[in-house]
């Protein structure tokens, strides 16, 4: 679905050494993996109501929004990475638009725990990102 909103959320929930990710499979059988998230709607207040409201669309959960962890540009947007928690809900396909009119969306969407340990085998985007989840969890199993 295209959405002219410049700007996009994004959580990074990391539990038990796994970040929560949403394998993406392409109709042309590219695979990538990437972060629950997406743009701000009309409806939302703010960025943090709007990456709440994804969470609970893409993955089925309600989340507490931590801190502003990563900013990255691309293609003339700004996408925004928040560390955050689960606060209710079982991690699964949420009732989102990606789900239930899957026609306006290029491929498919599955949540997916990937374990830190391990991320360097997975296409997970950005890469930027990936590597600064690598070097936290690296400095807090360190501690």
């Amino acid at each position: 679905m295209i959405n002219k909103n410049p700007v996009s959320v994004r959580a990074v929930i990391i539990n038990n050494g796994r970040v929560l990710t949403l394998r993406r499979e392409f109709d042309d059988g590219v695979i990538i993996w990437t972060f629950p998230g997406g743009h701000l709607e009309e409806s939302d207040q703010n960025e943090k109501e709007a990456l709440a409201r994804e969470c609970l669309e893409e993955v089925n959960v309600e989340i507490t929004i931590d801190e502003l962890f990563f900013t990255q540009k691309f293609k003339g947007k700004t996408n925004k990475f928040y560390l955050c928690k689960i606060l209710k809900g079982e991690v699964g396909k949420g009732h989102g638009p990606e789900y239930s009119e899957p026609h306006k969306y290029h491929g498919s969407h599955h949540p997916q725990w990937l374990e830190i340990k391990d991320l360097v085998d997975y296409d997970l985007r950005p890469k930027e990102l990936r590597d600064k989840i690598m070097v936290l969890y690296k400095n807090e199993k360190d501690k």
